[in-house]
């Protein structure tokens, strides 16, 4: 079900992000906002927790100035699939694809998107995670092989894409649209709010009676 919002921001929003999936999610909750090149995506250091990963990538893609003028709000997000607490990136190559996809085959794992919005004519940045628990049903080596050759899932955190798995497939705790790559539901929740809105938004009258 399509999202009812009525959110108008103080200044023009650019989304930092080339994912296709996060320019959807943004569209069918019919936010107004242009896209942007955000800044290089750090790598990972030893003994760093994800939620510290996460904020520090989303913190490198806000640093980037990139407009004329101050009267602007950016948005960044980063998105991670963790198994049993390692983090599994966007796999290099077909093989190292099928192999993140056997791994996660007949287990849980969680996703979590990191994401900021910036206001940048008063500096002020708001921070979220979001985390959702998805388990797989174990999978065959033959289904495995063919949604690789299929979907080429190298652009994708963990190496699939939930929207093209077969719902029996999966089963879902938490936001499914953090799973597909932004966690839309709690974004709105959270620039709603009274201590946030000031910030970012000309009115609060998001209508959340679609969010169930």
């Amino acid at each position: 079900m399509p999202l009812q919002t009525k959110i108008q921001f103080l200044y023009p929003l650019f989304l930092l992000s080339k994912s296709p999936r996060r320019r959807e999610i943004l569209q069918n909750a019919n936010l107004d906002f242009e896209v942007a090149k955000g800044g290089t995506e750090p790598s990972t250091e030893m003994g760093e927790l994800p939620e510290d990963f996460l904020i520090r990538v989303v913190k490198s893609k806000l640093s980037v100035k990139h407009f004329d003028g101050e009267k602007y709000i950016t948005l960044a997000a980063d998105t991670i699939v963790l198994l049993e607490n390692e983090i599994l990136g966007k796999p290099k190559n077909p093989a190292e694809a099928r192999q993140m996809l056997g791994r996660l085959s007949g287990k849980t794992h969680k996703v979590k998107t990191g994401w900021g919005l910036q206001n940048c004519k008063n500096g002020h940045t708001l921070f979220s995670i979001a985390t959702t628990q998805v388990k797989f049903i174990p999978f065959t080596d033959k289904f495995i092989q063919q949604y690789v050759d299929e979907k080429n899932p190298l652009d994708k955190a963990g190496a699939y894409g939930i929207q093209e798995l077969d719902p029996t497939m999966v089963s879902i705790k938490g936001e499914y649209e953090n799973v597909v790559g932004f966690p839309i539901r709690q974004f709105l929740t959270e620039i709603s709010q009274k201590s946030q809105s000031k910030y970012f938004l000309k009115n609060n009258k998001t209508h959340l009676q679609n969010f169930q």
